[in-house]
């Protein structure tokens, strides 16, 4: 992984956090057996580099899915909420929402809310 895409999942995770207190537990990837009933998984779905005809480019845009879990839809959507508001609200990220909607992880047995936002840094 490159450098710039490690410091862009660090600031994705500093912006996700501080929209949550710490009894909801925030994982990239998976969750831990060890989870309560409520968590946020991320994940990075893309990174591109900015085109542009000569040299390296400045900026890349990147793509992160959010997943919110919870004992019903209602509190998932909330948690869904949450991350919204934190992460389309930050000076330091700017994200933009793409898409988002609900479902039911039979594995889990949780309800989720699914997230894709999207940022240039």
């Amino acid at each position: 992984m490159q450098w710039w895409h490690m410091a862009a999942n660090d600031l994705f995770y500093t912006v996700l956090r501080a929209a949550f207190d710490v009894s909801v537990e925030i994982r990239p990837l998976k969750a831990e057996a060890t989870d309560g009933p409520e968590y946020i998984v991320y994940r990075q779905v893309s990174g591109v580099p900015a085109n542009v005809l000569n040299g390296m480019p400045s900026i890349s845009r990147y793509v992160w899915q959010v997943d919110a879990y919870a004992q019903s839809p209602a509190r998932a959507e909330q948690l869904g909420a949450a991350a919204k508001v934190g992460l389309t609200g930050s000076q330091q990220l700017s994200a933009v929402l793409l898409s988002e909607g609900d479902g039911y992880d039979f594995d889990v047995k949780l309800y989720r809310w699914r997230q894709d936002f999207a940022a240039w840094l």
